[in-house]
Formats: C-alpha cells, sequence, structure tokens
C-alpha cells in the first residue's frame, strides 16, 4: 500500500517518524499537531486523553502493532509495509483477549494512510496501532 498524493473497545493510532538511515537525523516534529485516530475518530494527539481507571492501564489488557512506511526521495512516496497484513494479526492477538477490532482490517489499513497523508510525513514512519480494554 502507498501513499500516493498529499492533500493539503477503543483505538488509537500513533505516528511517529521512525529511524532513518544510520547517522540521519529526525525530522523535527510537534507531536502536539499530529493527527491520530483515538476513540473512533481522528483527532490532535493533544486532544487523545486516556482516563487513569482504563483496565489496560491496570491489568495489561492491549495489544498493538508496530507497521512501518518507507520514503522514498526518489518518487516521493512512502510505502507501507503490510499494513492489512498487521491489522490482520492484531485482530488474531485482541480474539485471544477476548477482544474485537472497532473496524475491519481494511478500514483500519485504510484510517493509516488516511492519517500518514494528513500529517505528510516526507520520512521514514512507523505506526504503532494500539487496541485496548477501557
Amino acid at each position: 500500500m502507498a501513499v500516493q498524493d498529499r492533500p493539503a473497545g477503543s483505538a488509537q493510532a500513533l505516528l511517529e517518524p521512525g529511524p532513518g538511515p544510520a547517522g540521519a537525523a529526525l525530522p523535527a516534529f510537534d507531536r502536539d499537531q499530529l493527527w491520530v485516530f483515538f476513540g473512533g475518530r481522528q483527532c490532535r494527539y493533544r486532544e487523545a486523553h486516556l482516563p487513569v481507571m482504563t483496565h489496560a492501564l491496570h491489568y495489561g489488557t492491549a495489544c498493538f502493532e508496530g507497521i512501518r512506511g518507507y520514503w522514498s526521495q526518489e518518487r516521493e512516496q512512502l510505502y507501507i509495509f503490510r499494513c492489512r497484513e498487521h491489522f490482520e494479526r492484531m485482530r488474531q492477538s485482541a480474539s485471544i483477549l477476548g477482544m474485537g477490532l472497532p473496524q475491519e482490517p481494511e478500514q483500519l489499513a485504510q484510517v493509516s494512510v488516511d492519517l500518514l497523508r494528513r500529517n505528510e510525513f516526507r520520512c521514514d514512519t512507523y505506526v504503532r496501532p494500539l487496541l485496548y480494554k477501557s
């Protein structure tokens, strides 16, 4: 899956620049300005709050994935590595914990693509979907 253009339970997806080539500095970014998927909607990172009494904080009832995105400077394109497959695996992990995904893996993959476009990253990225019991 590739992000080709850059238009101007609970689940969340945290997006951040990933490690670049050895010795390369990470691009500067303001985490509070990032768009994330939280509580079934896109919102700014600064607006996503987790209640202190959330079950997952006390008992560890959560699962996550780590999805890499690789920026091609030559093509000015971001390539996401096996996004849907990560969400399929997350569905299996959630099932073991007695939880379900809030959307189908294909829809969650599209949410990831939409967030990457909205955040306009032009570097390697790391998407960390987190599913937890609240």
